[in-house]
């Protein structure tokens, strides 16, 4: 019969797992070993095996052990494996799991875990790998369950007989150890006990006076004591109005309470019950009888009134006014200066203060009575005694610690201090008796005289007891006149002849030879000191014995290094510039000459005396920082770094022949320095020399063949004199050799102030071939089509523009000039789409954005212009000239919001600054408007329309001639080069050679017309702007110089006459390089030093802008 057939798996498509059903495990198949599991086999476990079985004896083993599982699992019959298994040895126990032992566990999949049999009832510990320790086994024993009997009481005694035996093996060893480390942490941690043994002992001692002299220690803990509760309930009604008719008064007499109804409450109906009779209302009896003017009352008897408590402060107060006030004049004895000072000197003490001091006044008791001997003890519980304003206890104070500490001079200068002026004096004469030797009791001693006399005798008294004291020996110096003085020096030089003050006091009140005498005495007492060799310097420049000086610092170097005397350059140079302060000049130069190699190395000596001169130079030391100049020049003839050093430090502290002279020498010296033949030659232009400025220009010509700015120079020379042929000559040799941009822009230049303008297109077109990287050169090429007189061209001009910008795409300026030649002959739409190639070539160039906005401005187009501003206020928004024309397109309500907005964007940007400063103009601000355009001029001084614009401000709003003629001799120093306007109006043809107030005017004219047609204009300043007048404070450029040294004034004024005469040559915008080049050459001078404080100033035009921003907002 077949057998049944096992039901499916309750999960749809499983399979039941039937075990021994099917193939059995494969050959090589081993039990357990997916779990870790490894087979093993005892010789218990095998009957009849009498060795350990092999490889093969192991895997038919496991075989068999797998197969009688299987066997179990599935029921009684047992496979033929599991048959197999049992033969060899024995059929399994109920339940047998292989590996269980070794921490495996059965496996059932599906359904078919629910055949598996439960676990075995007595094996209830966790046997598994994860519960085992290798040190305490498993946490259950292995053995809990089996009986404890003899054979395990033995094994146990065993096991500890062998514990004993193998401790006592080093028993010893480990105790001295251990007592050793414990001897070692004993002396590095002593225990309370060690530490106060000594002391300890030493309290056998102690007196039974000294034991009872012993202060009791208070308990200063803070008991903490917990804080209760707070309850608050409401104030019943009766006491508010008890309280209301206790402070109430009135000023006239009650009605002694009639206006209480006295019927017994008859006027409450009878039939209300609720209202007993009335019997609780009151008879009136509470009313007082009497007004409060009689002084009583029902309530509060006894209270003063509120008149009564006005009178008694009055009358304290006249009290305390008559206390201050003197009984003989009546005049009060406040001072009235100085009576804030004293109010805020005044210290009001608190709960806390007060507590402080309290503890403070018992711990120095405390100190005071322990060691009595202690000084600062003392003068600490004085001054706190002071501090709580308790002066006369400070003084018994400070009194009994001068009788325990009589040798201590702090205590009795306290004493002096505190006592009263009468009083201190017989103070600090005991001090003196008790410390004869104490400097400091005889100084305050002699500081609290008032008569000369007195403090004459006083420090003499102090001599006779301390005569090696220099500070007593230069105070009595001081009292005494010269003839007296110089005897008590003779007497100090005996007693500290150390002292090398005293020494040179002495010999500056003696005459020549006894002068000697003395410093070649104080030589041998003083060999180590170089301020008597300089003393000695000092004197022989005094008598003219110039020579002698030299040789004195010589001799003195030489002495210094041979007694191993360490002497650092800082202490010559200190020594150097304490000669030039006294006016020893021989004697400054001499210190600098005879160590000028004191602790230099030759590679670093350039930059060591260049950086010693600056620091010289920097503390007001001109004659130092120039020796140490003209020597590093006379060691280093060919460095050109030192000779424009020394040329700028005689420009502006030196006369013009020293300049001059030195000039001379350095071009001798430095042949290839261009800039030294620059620098003769302007000078020799500025002394209105000319033909010896061309001499030198001729000169280096042969020293500097071909070179660009010698060429350049010579050229303006010729220019300014108006010796154009001379001009044109240089300029066409010097293209032959020099083929520069510079030299062809001077030429078309030149040129065109003549005014052949075929030739400078001619010129300009030839240049172009070579240089068409120039973008200068195709402005001044369209510039002359616009410009010329017969032959004007806007579409040739355009032309040259448009090829101009082909080949210098990123030149701003020049795609600027194509727009303004477009805009001019309004042709708006071209000059847009210009724009938007020009923006497309340099994105977020404030200036193309600025002209954006002035073409929509011009057009008509306001709208348009507004959303124009704002698409430039987002693409530049830390540009002040977008925000400036932004600003003057909102309505008139909402300028000042923008203005403001700006600020914060750009608060420090001269375009907007000089925006809000014309804001304020216009809506009548006079004072914050000519405060802005200070400001702006501040700023940034180089900035032309500031200038214009504070000018215009002046003139319009009333300015005298004081400050018109401040602001414009003001910019004519500034000398100002940007602007917007200012280069449009100063760099024209036609204002190259007018003077500086003449621009200024011509500026003022195109930003301002109607300022200029005020009749009411000072004639002085009218004039000037005419040029009729000069008012500037410089010289004219033809004025001869003067003999002599020059001020700093005079200084100026060359610099300012500079400036003019580079006003008069060329500056148009389109020769500004050529200007710059000539400027590099010319005016090097003028430029190279003054570029630190130039930097210097800016920095600090940056911050006092920055404080006005924060100001304004």
């Amino acid at each position: 019969m077949q057998a049944p057939r096992q039901p499916a798996s309750l999960m749809p498509g499983a399979r039941r797992f039937m075990p021994g059903v099917g193939s059995g495990p494969s050959g090589p198949y081993v039990a357990g070993v997916g779990r870790g599991a490894t087979p093993f086999s005892t010789r218990a476990e095998t009957p009849g095996l009498h060795s350990v079985p092999g490889r093969r004896t192991d895997n038919l083993m496991n075989k068999a052990a797998l197969q009688a599982s299987a066997g179990v699992m599935v029921g009684g019959e047992l496979s033929s494996s599991a048959r197999t298994a049992a033969e060899l040895f024995g059929r399994p126990p109920p339940g047998y799991i292989p590996g269980r032992g070794r921490g495996a566990t059965g496996f059932a999949g599906g359904v078919s875990r629910d055949d598996t049999a439960t676990d075995n009832v007595h094996d209830k510990s966790d046997l598994s790998d994860a519960n085992f320790d290798p040190f305490t086994g498993y946490s259950e024993a292995l053995f809990n369950d089996a009986e404890y009997d003899e054979e395990d009481k033995e094994a146990d005694r065993i096991y500890d007989t062998v514990d004993m035996r193998m401790d006592a093996r080093r028993k010893s060893r480990r105790e001295n150890r251990l007592k050793e480390e414990i001897a070692k942490m004993r002396a590095e941690k002593p225990t309370i006990h060690q530490q106060f043994a000594d002391l300890k002992r030493s309290l056998a001692t102690v007196t039974k006076e000294e034991w009872e002299a012993i202060p009791s220690v208070g308990d200063y803990t803070l008991k903490r004591k917990q804080k209760k509760p707070q309850m608050f309930s409401m104030a019943p009604d009766s006491l508010l109005l008890q309280g209301r008719n206790s402070t109430s008064y009135s000023n006239s007499i009650a009605s002694a309470g009639s206006a209480t109804p006295i019927g017994f409450g008859m006027q409450t109906p009878l039939m209300g019950m609720a209202t007993p009779l009335g019997l609780q209302t009151p008879l009136g009896l509470r009313t007082p009888l009497l007004g409060s003017g009689s002084g009583t009352g029902s309530s509060g008897a006894g209270t003063p009134s509120l008149n009564d408590l006005g009178e008694a402060r009055g009358t304290v107060l006249s009290v305390k006014l008559d206390k201050v006030m003197d009984n003989l004049s009546g005049q009060t004895v406040i001072d009235p200066k100085g009576y804030l000072t004293d109010l805020n000197s005044m210290q009001l003490q608190s709960d806390a203060d007060v507590a402080d001091i309290k503890k403070a006044r018992t711990l120095l008791k405390s100190v005071t009575a322990t060691n009595p001997h202690h000084a600062p003890g003392w003068i600490a519980a004085a001054r706190l005694e002071e501090l709580a304003g308790k002066l006369q206890a400070a003084r018994e104070l400070i009194a009994t610690g001068c009788q325990q500490c009589p040798k201590s001079e702090d205590v009795w200068l306290e004493a002096a201090r505190l006592e009263k002026p009468a009083n201190a004096k017989a103070v600090l004469a005991k001090a003196v008796s008790v410390l004869p030797h104490s400097v400091r009791l005889w100084f305050d001693a002699y500081a609290r005289e008032k008569d000369l006399d007195q403090r004459k005798r006083v420090l003499r008294k102090a001599l006779e007891f301390i005569p090696n004291s220099v500070r007593l020996w230069k105070e009595a110096v001081s009292l005494e006149e010269e003839k007296n003085a110089r005897i008590m020096l003779t007497r100090a030089v005996e007693c500290v002849p150390q002292s090398v003050e005293i020494w040179l006091a002495l010999a500056r009140l003696s005459s020549y030879e006894e002068a000697q005498k003395v410093l070649n005495e104080a030589r041998k007492k003083c060999p180590t000191s170089p301020e008597i060799w300089v003393a000695a310097c000092k004197l022989e420049e005094t008598q003219g014995n110039l020579k002698m000086v030299d040789t004195i610092i010589a001799r003195a170097r030489d002495n210094l290094i041979a007694r191993g005397v360490a002497q650092t350059r800082d202490v010559w140079l200190r020594l150097a510039e304490e000669a030039e302060a006294s006016g020893f000049m021989a004697t400054c130069q001499a210190i600098v000459r005879a160590t000028m190699k004191v602790g230099v190395e030759g590679m670093n000596a350039k930059r060591i005396w260049k950086e010693d001169a600056e620091e010289a130079l920097s503390r007001g030391s001109v004659a130092t920082a120039r020796a140490l100049y003209t020597c590093a020049i006379e060691r280093l003839k060919t460095k050109k770094s030192l000779w424009l050093a020394l040329a700028d430090l005689e420009t502006k502290h030196g006369t013009t022949q020293d300049l001059e002279k030195l000039l001379a020498k350095a071009v001798v010296c430095c042949p290839q320095a261009e800039v030294l033949w620059l620098m003769l030659a302007k000078q020799h232009w500025l002394q209105g020399d000319v033909q010896a400025a061309r001499k030198v220009l001729a000169e280096a010509f042969v020293h500097n063949e071909n070179n660009e700015a010698i060429s350049l120079a010579a050229v303006k020379l010729e220019r300014e004199n108006h010796e154009f042929a001379r001009a044109r000559k240089i300029l066409k040799r010097t293209r032959a050799h020099v083929n520069t941009q510079k030299v062809w822009i001077q030429s078309v230049q030149l040129e065109r102030q003549v005014g052949d303008y075929d030739a400078a297109i001619a010129l300009c077109e030839e240049a172009l071939k070579s240089h068409a990287e120039c973008p200068k050169l195709w402005m001044i090429g369209g510039q002359l089509h616009r410009e010329h007189p017969t032959k004007k061209d806007e579409e040739k001009a355009a032309e040259v523009f448009q090829r101009g910008t082909v080949v210098c795409c990123r030149s701003v300026p020049l795609w600027l000039c194509a727009v303004d030649c477009q805009r001019e002959q309004g042709k708006w739409s071209v000059a847009r789409a210009i724009l938007e190639k020009a923006k497309l070539r340099n994105p977020k160039n404030p200036d193309l954005w600025h002209a954006a906005i002035r073409i929509e401005v011009e057009a008509g187009n306001k709208q348009m212009a507004q959303h124009v501003a704002s698409k430039a206020v987002q693409e530049c928004p830390n540009s002040g000239l977008v925000w400036a024309e932004a600003i003057f397109l909102e309505e008139k309500s909402a300028q000042t919001h923008k203005a403001v907005d700006a600020l914060t964007k750009c608060e420090n940007d001269v375009h907007l600054v000089l925006a809000v400063a014309c804001l304020f103009w216009k809506e009548g601000k006079i004072s914050k408007a000519r405060k802005w355009l200070n400001r702006s001029v501040t700023l940034d001084a180089s900035f032309g329309d500031a200038w214009a614009a504070f000018l215009a401000f002046e003139l319009e709003n009333g300015g005298g001639e004081k400050e018109c003629r401040n602001i414009i001799n003001k910019a004519s120093l500034a000398q100002p080069n940007r602007g917007l306007n200012w280069n449009k109006v100063v760099k024209h043809v036609s204002c190259w050679t007018l003077s500086f107030p003449e621009k200024l005017r011509k500026v003022v004219e195109r930003m301002f017309p109607e300022v200029m047609k005020n009749d009411k204009l000072p004639q002085v300043i009218k004039d000037a702007l005419y040029g009729k007048l000069d008012i500037s404070v410089a010289k004219s450029t033809s004025s001869l110089p003067q003999k002599g040294g020059r001020t700093p004034d005079q200084i100026k004024d060359e610099k300012a006459s500079e400036g003019r005469k580079r006003e008069q040559g060329d500056s148009s915008p389109t020769q500004q390089g050529a200007s710059d080049a000539k400027a590099a050459a010319v005016d090097y001078r003028d430029e190279r030093p003054s570029t630190q404080r130039e930097k210097r100033e800016r920095e600090d035009r940056e911050k006092e802008s920055e404080r006005e921003t924060k100001k304004a907002k």
